[in-house]
């Protein structure tokens, strides 16, 4: 994953990808995410409702977010802090913390040592919000994209 863009309306996200084709850029939807806190559950289908591909699930006070695989094995984990003064929260996965702190217009994570994996940018345009992501390949493009939709779903 390098660079996508997070469309949500309503309890619906849409993951894009930017593509060249005959000299002009073209979106395709790369994945969908539907569900919503109320539900416990945000789920990860490929296109816009193809094969379920990796879910997210949360606890009652909604600060610690678990990602499964389609086969439901936790691969990595999203955890707020239940109270806080800056924006910041943690990720992990596959024995890998990283840490993502708020800045003046989005987010932007680092690795243990220090590396920038992933910067959020938000943009809000009238009553669409989108979010542009850009990552390295250090973190799951999944856990990236999910750590997306929770914010939005938290309303960070």
């Amino acid at each position: 994953m390098k660079n996508h863009e997070i469309r949500s309306t309503g309890s619906k996200h849409e993951v894009y990808a930017w593509r060249e084709s005959a000299g002009a850029l073209h979106a395709e939807v790369l994945f969908s995410v539907s569900g919503s806190i109320a539900s416990n559950k945000l789920t990860m289908t490929e296109g816009t409702d193809g094969r379920v591909v990796a879910s997210l699930t949360h606890n009652v006070a909604q600060t610690k977010w678990e990602w499964h695989d389609a086969e439901n094995a936790v691969r990595g984990s999203i955890v707020f802090p239940w109270l806080s003064l800056k924006k910041k929260f943690t990720m992990e996965s596959g024995g890998q913390e990283f840490v993502v702190e708020g800045v003046h217009d989005g987010f932007v994570c680092k690795s243990a040592d220090g590396a920038s994996t992933l910067l959020v940018l938000r943009v809000e345009k009238g009553g669409d919000k989108y979010s542009h992501v850009v990552a390295v390949d250090a973190i799951p493009a999944e856990l990236a994209l999910f750590a997306v939709v929770a914010l939005r779903e938290r309303r960070e």
